[in-house]
């Protein structure tokens, strides 16, 4: 059969060795993707499962004070689905102005 089918057998290999190493490495690398796969699914399920992603606390004792005079900030949180901030109403002036 001589027929131009565009089949060609695969040569064997010149050394068992070198098709060992090729199957080895790529072994490792599917295992190291996997991982890092892994890994990314892990870090979306807790970013999905969590509303505590970035707190933010006022570096002053008594809360930041707002632009309006009226109301200090104390501390918030941020998640993917709420956020939630806390302020202090009726506050008093934090810093004396002359």
């Amino acid at each position: 059969m001589s027929g131009g089918s565009g089949y060609r057998r695969r040569q064997p290999p010149t050394s068992v060795s070198a098709e060992v190493h090729e199957i080895l490495f790529e072994r490792r690398l599917l295992t190291l993707v996997t991982a890092l796969a892994g890994l990314g699914v892990v870090g979306w399920l807790v970013a999905v499962a969590t509303d505590y992603w970035i707190i933010v606390v006022a570096a002053e004792e008594g809360g930041k004070e707002m632009r309006d005079g009226t109301t200090a900030f104390l501390w918030s949180y941020s998640g993917l689905w709420k956020c939630c901030a806390i302020y202090k109403a009726g506050a008093r002036r934090l810093y004396a102005t002359a």
